[in-house]
């Protein structure tokens, strides 16, 4: 999601439901106290979960 896929994207990558990608993305969200995707991606790069674009 943080390269820019959409939930339908990454389902396909992964052979899941689009649901199935949905509902984790809200439990993670959930979980981490925020509450748009921007945010989800932003906690990634800042914990080092993800690399940032140079």
């Amino acid at each position: 999601m943080a390269s820019g896929l959409s939930s339908k994207e990454v389902a396909r990558k992964l052979d899941i439901s689009f649901r199935t990608v949905d509902a984790h993305r809200r439990n993670i969200k959930t979980k981490l106290k925020v509450e748009t995707l921007a945010e989800l991606v932003r906690y990634a790069v800042n914990h080092g979960l993800i690399e940032k674009n140079k």
